[in-house]
């Protein structure tokens, strides 16, 4: 049996943060390490790193990251920079895991016209994973858990694609199902999947997600910038969100790191209480800062009190109000708001 049908048949993969964790703790060793110590490492990180440590050697040496001599692991990269981006690591890993199914003849069992949706109206690309072979649930697995993909909260049957992986998906996925002599439920080709989508952006109110990241300490200055966003909102150029959109029920974490996902533009309302906060700075400006390095996204920094904020990474971006002068020092705060909306339209234009 391939690589590529074990592989298949594997059903417990890392999340992202584990699987980042074994590759470079393997990638930075400067000689190799033994399967042993490797596996002693794993069990005093976490428990499920540990029940995912041979899953994922074995995920690891399919896609040719490392190898396995006499018990040993070896690295077989000479630069690991670019894997540091979570969008290289997650559209590398892919392509090759796609390639791997293809070599192994299951695509097609794996990627067909009842798995694939593309559906227009909302612009958007979903797996029907109730469709995919009990046979080969690491696809579920690995987009969920690499989050590439996540749940329709409107169905349990798909999972729909991350807006920052679609062009991926488009680019390389469809062609290679579509080469492979597979059908769509409709028979396009990609270059009509393409310009129907952009057709039916030109022709509908598709509003900019937008996300705000700011402390509870500055609700206040939040809800004021969104009541001045009403006008935007009404007219279907913005769709904003903060976490007090949360609904009861969800996971708060995972909604956040959903939205920032979903997000085109990223607003930041920096304050001294911003800055203090170790999710905003380790999870929210972190992911938002990458995306804006790889020209996912664009990151607004609105200043909401005075405070010094060079330290942090989106710093050197031309911040809001006008010479970025903290909405709280304006003697009239609607000035202040409406100079950041004018620039923000002009943004929208770009």
């Amino acid at each position: 049996m391939t690589m590529s049908k074990e592989l298949l048949k594997i059903d417990r993969l890392p999340t992202l943060s584990e699987f980042r964790f074994i590759l470079f703790e393997v990638l930075e060793q400067g000689n190799s390490i033994s399967v042993f110590d490797m596996s002693i490492i794993c069990k005093g990180k976490s428990l499920n790193l540990a029940l995912s440590f041979e899953h994922t050697i074995t995920f690891l040496q399919a896609l040719s990251l490392i190898k396995l001599e006499n018990n040993f692991i070896r690295r077989t990269l000479s630069n690991v920079e670019e894997f540091k981006s979570d969008y290289y690591l997650c559209t590398y890993i892919s392509t090759s895991l796609i390639s791997l199914i293809d070599s192994s003849g299951e695509l097609e069992k794996v990627f067909n016209s009842r798995v694939i949706k593309f559906d227009y109206t909302k612009d958007s690309f979903s797996l029907n994973v109730n469709s995919i072979p009990i046979s080969s649930p690491l696809i579920k697995i690995f987009l969920l858990n690499m989050e590439i993909a996540y749940p329709d909260k409107n169905t349990n049957s798909k999972i729909l694609v991350y807006n920052i992986y679609k062009p991926f998906f488009v680019d390389k996925i469809l062609p290679k199902v579509l080469t492979s002599g597979l059908t769509l439920d409709v028979d396009l080709s990609l270059n009509i999947i393409e310009k129907k989508a952009l057709a039916l952006k030109s022709t509908t109110m598709a509003g900019v997600n937008v996300f705000i990241s700011y402390s509870h300490q500055d609700e206040l200055i939040k809800q004021e910038l969104e009541n001045h966003f009403s006008g935007l909102r009404r007219n279907g150029s913005i769709n904003d969100w903060n976490d007090r959109m949360i609904q009861a029920g969800d996971i708060w974490d995972s909604k956040i790191k959903e939205k920032l996902m979903q997000a085109e533009i990223v607003i930041f309302l920096i304050s001294s209480d911003f800055m203090a906060s170790n999710y905003i700075n380790n999870v929210e400006i972190k992911n938002a800062v990458e995306r804006h390095h790889n020209s996912q996204i664009k990151i607004i920094p609105i200043i909401a009190r005075p405070c010094d904020f060079t330290s942090l990474p989106i710093s050197n971006l031309q911040a809001l109000p006008k010479n970025a002068k903290p909405i709280t020092s304006w003697e009239n705060r609607d000035e202040a708001y409406l100079d950041v909306v004018n620039q923000f339209k002009k943004l929208l234009l770009t």
